[in-house]
């Protein structure tokens, strides 16, 4: 799907410079905002997927003992 509006697209902006060229100034406003956007998000989706990962072990430690105890013994 991709490639055929990717080929689309091409074809348009090769047909119709003039309409696409008065396009650009709103596009490049509309693109600022999405950029800053993908920016502050990307870092947190990695910090999700480490955390998902590493949750499954975590819930199961705590279901296991739900009480928080010490391993360590005092003598």
């Amino acid at each position: 799907m991709l490639p055929a509006v990717t080929a689309i697209t091409i074809l348009l902006a090769t047909s119709f410079p003039d309409f696409f060229n008065s396009l650009a100034p709103s596009a490049e406003t509309i693109s600022l905002p999405l950029m800053q956007e993908a920016e502050e998000e990307a870092p947190v989706a990695t910090k999700k997927k480490e955390v998902e990962e590493e949750a499954p072990a975590v819930a199961t430690k705590e279901e296991e003992a739900p009480a928080a105890t010490s391993t360590s013994t005092v003598t």
